[in-house]
């Protein structure tokens, strides 16, 4: 072998010249960015992409997330349920709308490419859009089981906003649940205030409500399984 091919091999081999290298170690920073709130530019956001998403590497473990699997996403020709067919600007939609972040990423910044060399190391477990229907029109839903109620909040909600009534282990600026919506409510009868508590569970901050809270889909959570937490929480029909 000529010198200068021997040298081309041994910076190939070398873990500053191999590309294998180099692009593991751009997924390990975008792996670290996916599972911080840093990925945010505004200091007071208590939000993670693995808050809302899960990935092989950030499993569910039975939680029911309000954002799809990621596993396979940068394959997939659109996202939020066919209303974004760039992959980026999905991104930068959880950033300026759940994670305060005005700015977003541009496609230069490092830090969009590390996160996307993590999301494509991803095995491609679904590669197909993710069905994602959000209720535009809020309507009351029927009477559900505080038993049921009880278990799924344990999934869907305790992990933002902790143990009913006292909010232990809730994140920073997560409502206590159900005191301060009620409290915020005072005004509202029974009818109005449980109508109020669908929306933000099916709105969250996504069609314009106030908070930051993401919307949970009817894939996520049925009519019925809203009925069933609402009845958990106290929020009765008159």
């Amino acid at each position: 072998m000529k010198p200068r091919l021997i040298l081309a091999a041994a910076l190939l081999v070398g873990c500053s010249g191999d590309p294998g290298e180099i692009r593991r170690t751009a997924a390990e920073r975008g792996a670290a960015l996916f599972s911080s709130p840093s990925l945010s530019r505004n200091q007071f956001n208590p939000f993670a992409c693995s808050t809302c998403h899960a990935t092989a590497q950030h499993p569910a473990a039975g939680r029911r997330l309000p954002g799809a699997d990621l596993d396979g996403v940068t394959a997939r020709p659109h996202f939020w349920g066919g209303q974004e067919g760039d992959l980026l600007r999905s991104v930068n939609h959880c950033l300026r709308i759940f994670m305060l972040d005005s700015q977003g990423l541009t496609r230069d910044d490092p830090r969009a490419s590390d996160l996307y060399a993590f999301l494509a190391s991803l095995p491609l477990v679904e590669t197909t859009p993710v069905p994602f229907t959000v209720v535009g029109v809020i309507r009351d839903v029927p009477v559900g089981d505080a038993t049921r109620g009880g278990e799924i909040y344990g999934k869907a909600c305790r992990s933002c906003h902790g143990t009913p009534h006292d909010g232990a282990g809730r994140l920073p600026g997560a409502s206590l649940l159900p005191e301060e919506t009620i409290a915020e409510h005072s005004d509202y009868d029974p009818l109005e205030l449980r109508v109020t508590v669908i929306e933000k569970i099916r709105h969250g901050s996504f069609l314009g409500y106030a908070g930051r809270m993401p919307p949970f889909s009817v894939e996520v959570l049925s009519d019925g399984e809203v009925g069933d937490l609402l009845s958990y929480l106290g929020f009765l029909p008159p």
